[in-house]
């Protein structure tokens, strides 16, 4: 097919007549794809399988007429917007009148003339593709509107979040525990919260554009403010200053000022300037005994349980507890003068350490949880976990350094245990997670992700139920009074339910979940998916009870379904028959017309024997053409009728076999229990007996075992 004619419109022609097919085939071809039938049904299943643009349809027609048609094709979702142009020789307004009734566009009559066929086939053609561009043009402005409907409620719910967030963040601002400030350069307040307000003892409203200078209880005091605000303007981030200010009722407070420039898009002398002010008044106060608690604090250095040394603001140990001189294994006539780095041959002078004092302590007063790990000739290889406070001795001119220590090696090496565990915990492709008393999954790893589909942040916190079926509710509570025994519960299979709500076969193991003091808190599940091995062994096991070619029970299977079924009539009183089928011709079927449709025919008995009887009846193959039925719970012989009935009546109908109609016979041997026998192989061969007797009386012939005393 070229380009343009892959763009052509096609028009379907429906004519019982080839003439009139033909005619209109060369009006049209020039300018359209054609596409004919000659029948309704024909055309119905061309506009189904690929609708075409147009249909020109005769109306007196053989099997469906064209208003059947037409009706038809309009009923139909897919071929409903066809446009139907009538084409036909019925003159009488009644006729054009119910073809409007049925759907159609248009009435041409016969003879056509190809002027007017062209025109009408293009005016209907623009029309249906106006009306298909309109529809089109209507969907699109529909997802448009739904589109913009979809905005406004989030413009909706963004507004009324900012409001919220408006909201919230104006009560913080003015409850904050600081105060907070706006100056202008001038240091003339803008904005004052409540905070800063009460901070200065005055209401808030008087407080807009007046000079903060009037807070300020001395000259020193207003100068600092003013080199203050020049420092903010020139210098990037936040400045500190301290400042003393006087307020309403002319009590006296320490301020501490922290305050950095708002960025405007205007010039610095321009600017504001955002400054938060806290009271220090208390701070000052605890100076003075703080500094009486530095003596006594060093008396209590001592008593620390854990090694701590004092060192001068050279590196140099002032002072060291009982607790280093035990641990690290030096005197104090080692230690005491001497600088931390040369202490015990050098064994400190550690890069680590030395990066913490140059680096860290210069710009923090305070270090916390600051690990080092070192080989010490004297202990060996140790993680020493420092914590330091940088003190200004104001008596000395200087600082003072109080570092303790604490060895956490064993520490690590249980963390590292047990970050190895979590590994290989993590790492395992076997669900492994824990449950607590209450029955709430509390661990998850990601084996158990990916065999049950829940990851951990979905399932941690949810009830182990989640994933049992309602038939397995009930091993929880003996799953509980294995694990609170002390015990294992070791390899249990079981189903499980997945996120996907299928089942899952796993093999798990529970085990006794203990604390630090040995106290049982719930317990520890590993689960592996036997799904896969389950299935092979359903398999296995279907594969060796029932016939591949048939999915009918096979000999042995169908033996111990005797031997079961005979147990039971016995306990009931009950009569049991057993019938012996064998194919008539089908050595013939096999070598006419071969193994395949030999097999075929196999499996379509096989059907229609299973159609045929009672559920409660068992149909087998024992094997080439022979099947056995097997008919229990029965209270008379002549019970059997009805079945055996039903079942010759399956051959009475031909078999197709790869299009064939082939004919096919049986010969049924039927026995008794008890009356003819009471075990499985006596019945079998009396079974097989009649059924020989009935093969040599003819075709669709069967006999009873009674029949040949």
């Amino acid at each position: 097919m070229t380009k343009e004619q892959a763009t052509l419109r096609t028009i379907l022609i429906v004519d019982d007549n080839l003439q009139n097919i033909t005619l209109l085939e060369a009006v049209l071809s020039a300018e359209y794809r054609i596409r004919t039938a000659t029948k309704g049904s024909e055309a119905l299943k061309i506009a189904r399988k690929t609708p075409p643009d147009l249909i020109l349809l005769d109306i007196m027609m053989p099997e469906m007429n064209g208003y059947d048609i037409c009706r038809a094709l309009k009923a139909d979702a897919t071929t409903k917007s066809i446009p139907v142009i009538f084409v036909t020789s019925l003159l009488n307004s009644g006729d054009e009148a119910l073809g409007f009734e049925a759907g159609g566009v248009d009435y041409i009559t016969k003879p056509v003339i190809g002027a007017v066929v062209r025109t009408r086939v293009k005016a209907h053609l623009a029309l249906k593709i106006a009306q298909d561009d309109l529809e089109k043009w209507n969907r699109e402005l529909e997802l448009q509107k739904l589109k913009l409907e979809a905005q406004n409620v989030e413009l909706r719910r963004v507004r009324e979040t900012l409001e919220l967030s408006r909201d919230k963040y104006a009560g913080l601002y003015d409850f904050a525990p600081v105060g907070y400030f706006t100056f202008d350069v001038c240091g003339h307040i803008r904005e004052a919260n409540l905070t800063g307000a009460i901070l200065l003892g005055i209401e808030r409203r008087l407080l807009d554009d007046i000079p903060f200078n009037i807070f300020i209880a001395d000259a020193d005091g207003r100068d600092a403010f003013a080199n203050h605000l020049k420092t903010v303007l020139h210098i990037p981030g936040v400045q500190k200053c301290e400042i003393r200010l006087t307020r309403k009722d002319a009590t006296v407070m320490y301020g501490e000022f922290q305050s950095v420039v708002v960025e405007t898009g205007i010039i610095d002398t321009d600017g504001y300037i955002l400054t938060s002010i806290t009271d220090g008044t208390l701070a000052k106060q605890l100076e003075t005994e703080i500094k009486d608690a530095r003596e006594y604090a060093e008396n209590i250095v001592e008593t620390v349980r854990k090694p701590l040394v004092v060192l001068n603001s050279d590196l140099k140990i002032l002072t060291a507890n009982l607790s280093f001189y035990e641990t690290f294994q030096v005197t104090s006539g080692e230690t005491i003068g001497n600088s931390i780095y040369d202490l015990g041959n050098r064994q400190w002078d550690i890069p680590k350490l030395r990066a913490l004092f140059e680096n860290i302590l210069p710009n923090d007063t305070v270090f916390n949880n600051y690990e080092v790990e070192h080989n010490f000739q004297t202990i060996g290889m140790k993680v020493i976990l420092l914590n330091g406070r940088q003190i200004f001795r104001e008596n000395i001119g200087s600082h003072i350094i109080l570092l303790a220590m604490e060895d956490i090696t064993e520490r690590k090496r249980l963390e590292e245990e047990r970050s190895r565990l979590a590994m290989i915990v993590e790492s395992s492709n076997d669900a492994i997670f824990s449950v607590s008393p209450d029955d709430v999954i509390t661990s998850w790893n990601g084996g158990a992700e990916n065999i049950f589909g829940y990851t951990a942040g979905n399932i941690i916190g949810s009830h182990i139920f989640t994933l049992l079926p309602a038939e397995c509710n009930q091993q929880s509570p003996h799953i509980w009074q294995t694990i609170l025994s002390g015990e294992q519960l070791q390899y249990f299979e079981t189903n499980r339910v997945g996120k996907n709500e299928g089942l899952i076969y796993v093999s798990f193991t529970a085990s006794p979940l203990l604390n630090a003091d040995g106290k049982i808190i719930g317990n520890s599940v590993i689960a592996r998916d036997v799904t896969e091995r389950r299935e092979m062994e359903e398999t296995i096991k279907h594969q060796a009870h029932y016939d591949a070619l048939t999915n009918l029970p096979n000999r042995q299977f169908f033996m111990d379904i005797l031997s079961l079924e005979l147990a039971k009539a016995r306990r009931n009183g009950k009569k049991l028959a057993l019938l012996f089928l064998d194919l008539n011709g089908f050595k013939q079927v096999n070598d006419t017309f071969g193994h395949s449709c030999g097999d075929h025919l196999l499996q379509e008995v096989a059907r229609r024997l299973r159609a045929g009887i009672r559920e409660s009846d068992i149909v087998a193959r024992l094997g080439g053409d022979e099947f056995t039925v097997l008919l229990p719970d029965l209270t008379h012989a002549d019970d059997v009728g009805f079945v055996l009935k039903k079942i010759l009546g399956v051959f009475e109908t031909p078999f197709m076999l790869d299009e064939v109609a082939v004919d096919s016979a049986t010969s049924i041997g039927i026995c008794m229990f008890p009356d003819d026998g009471t075990s499985s192989d006596v019945l079998m061969k009396k079974a097989d007996s009649a059924m020989y007797e009935a093969k040599s009386s003819g075709r669709n012939s069967h006999k009873f075992y009674c029949d040949q005393k």
